[in-house]
């Protein structure tokens, strides 16, 4: 579809949000290129934090990174080692917020005062996980509402949310928690 879609608009930008392996290999990537304008830039974002550049999960990355443009995360210090694995112009591009679904909305009735919009399915969300856990510990019994896949087991757990949900969310809680999946890297 996309390569359709491209041979009658003949783009100079084309812009991919791929997170994972087997979704855009680097043949559709060629195939894209040769219906779009000659001076078309295509540049991939990973849209999240997610393995280590060496690790195998990221095998699919590195390739997807060789036939792209430029190749986006969410850090500024995987770029260097995407680089040595052959990346071309690995860069920082920071993950933002949708202000047609992040937006002033009604506040969600029963909204606990303090919540967390985050999901624990991921071995990388390890320290947050530990980290809720004791929040729910001592803060649980309607004071505080985490919302996400993976927190079976928390009394303070609530089901994931749409986004348009998560709007309704922020806006009654007092105050929201921010923990990160990692601490260990710049502008994460």
């Amino acid at each position: 579809m996309a390569c359709f879609v491209a041979r009658e608009v003949r783009p100079t930008l084309v812009f991919i949000q791929v997170q994972g392996p087997g979704v855009v290999e680097p043949c559709d990537i060629e195939a894209l290129r040769a219906v779009c304008d000659p001076s078309c830039v295509i540049v991939n974002w990973d849209g999240d934090q997610h393995y280590e550049p060496r690790s195998p999960e990221r095998r699919w990355f590195v390739a997807l990174g060789a036939v792209c443009d430029a190749s986006l995360v969410v850090n500024t210090e995987h770029p260097d080692v995407y680089a040595e694995l052959g990346v071309r112009h690995p860069g920082f591009f920071e993950i933002a917020a949708d202000p047609e679904i992040f937006r002033p909305v009604a506040p969600a009735p029963g909204t606990p005062p303090v919540v967390l919009l985050a999901n624990a399915t991921h071995a990388v969300h390890a320290l947050r996980h530990e980290h809720v856990k004791a929040v729910d510990q001592a803060y649980g019994g309607g004071v505080f509402g985490v919302y996400g896949n993976g927190w079976g087991g928390l009394g303070s757990g609530h089901a994931q949310l749409s986004p348009l949900q998560e709007s309704a969310v922020y806006a009654a809680a007092r105050g929201a928690l921010s923990i990160s999946a990692r601490n260990d890297l710049p502008r994460y």
